[in-house]
């Protein structure tokens, strides 16, 4: 538990006095198992800014887990410029078939948030095109070398097959994307591309202007993806919490704030909520009147961690009871159910947690027992056999 608070209070670009001196106090007054955090900082991406804040903070760590951290950020390091150099080289060829795609997630984020784009890791490569544009751009990256996965996807899929190619020692993933989220609970709007295109801004991507999702549309989208991923996804990795303390913080003045709650309500009710995993900035917390958070700000807040995000073999393989797994199912933590479904007042709590939520968990118990019967069963009881073989999961944390 300790090793997690330790990173929670971690996620967040810049460092603030408060978060510094929680963190000493968790340092110096906990036995941390430093090589399990270690781990998991790897996991969730979070190797530069764990190793940025522990320094800055003056806190108290092995002098060995120093050098571990400087051998990872290094590799990180050497990723991300590979990454960099072919994201170049993909937006100039699109630009020459007249394609000039919206980038999503690290390769924006890193140059716009990020004062140092070395703390933000990058994996792979995330671009938004028009249906007929992503076809097209596929095809251009397979002619440049790119091989195309051989995972089995619906056609309506809302990206394209991945591309990967290896460039010095790195293995390049792109995915091409012609929509933003699944078909599936807990439900997107799902805005034409026309629309972030026109809203759209220009950055400096390491000299070069590429185009990216306006500040409200991004503030939107990094929330969907880090939290309001499908139930079978990986979410709450902490970079992408990290992105959205470092999209706020960066946008807080030029957002209207008012006209984001009227349009995005789950949002406005969710991001508050967040202070629970690291304290928001001073002027942040006092704009969202959170201070009734601070006395909770040493309980870790509990994801969700019941039925489908975690399958019945995994929960006996823990030693857990189905018991367990169904209470922890039916009934999740009150943070998780607000943040997750956006609901702030205790009636909109109530009817989530008696209505809306069971009902989410019966559309995936729908799914997977659609999944696992053969089309000719489904079609004889009357059923629907979904041609969408999400119940695997997405165990990268991305909902892209």
């Amino acid at each position: 538990m300790n090793d997690q608070r330790i990173l929670h209070l971690c996620a967040r670009p810049t460092g603030t006095p408060e978060q510094y001196s929680l963190l000493r106090r968790v340092c110096d007054t906990t036995a941390a198992n430093w090589e399990s955090l270690l781990h998991q900082a790897e996991r969730q991406g979070m190797i530069p800014l764990l190793h940025q804040h522990l320094k800055k903070s003056g806190a108290t760590y092995p002098v060995h887990i120093g050098r571990n951290l400087t051998i990872l950020e290094r590799q990180l390091h050497h990723r991300s410029m590979v990454l960099t150099g072919v994201l170049h080289e993909v937006s100039a060829l699109l630009a020459k078939a007249s394609m000039h795609p919206i980038f999503l997630k690290g390769s924006v984020l890193r140059h716009t948030v990020y004062k140092d784009p070395r703390l933000r890791p990058m994996r792979d490569i995330d671009l938004l095109l028009t249906r007929k544009d992503a076809e097209t751009a596929q095809k251009l990256l397979i002619e440049q070398g790119f091989e195309q996965s051989k995972i089995v996807i619906p056609a309506d899929h809302f990206h394209l097959l991945a591309l990967s190619r290896r460039e010095n020692g790195v293995t390049i993933t792109i995915e091409i994307h012609h929509g933003l989220y699944p078909p599936c609970p807990p439900w997107y709007k799902q805005p034409p591309v026309a629309d972030f295109v026109e809203r759209g801004k220009v950055f400096d991507a390491g000299g070069r202007d590429l185009l990216s999702m306006g500040d409200v549309d991004m503030l939107r989208y990094l929330y969907q993806h880090a939290i309001r991923t499908p139930l079978v996804y990986e979410s709450f990795r902490l970079i992408n919490i990290a992105d959205i303390i470092g999209q706020v913080e960066t946008c807080f003045d030029t957002i209207d704030w008012r006209s984001l709650g009227e349009r995005y309500p789950q949002l406005l009710n969710g991001l508050p909520l967040l202070h629970r995993v690291v304290p928001w900035r001073s002027d942040i917390a006092e704009y969202f009147r959170i201070s009734r958070y601070n006395g909770r700000l040493n309980r870790p807040p509990h994801s969700f961690n019941g039925w489908p995000t975690v399958k019945f073999r995994q929960q006996r393989s823990r030693g857990g009871s189905v018991m367990d797994l169904m209470r922890a199912t039916f009934f999740p933590s009150l943070w998780w159910l607000r943040i997750y479904y956006g609901v702030s007042s205790w009636v909109s709590v109530a009817w989530c947690l008696l209505v809306t939520h069971p009902r989410h968990i019966l559309w995936w118990y729908h799914l997977h027992y659609a999944y696992l019967i053969t089309p000719e069963q489904s079609q004889n009881r009357g059923g629907c056999r979904s041609n969408y073989p999400i119940m695997a999961g997405k165990t990268d944390g991305a909902v892209t």
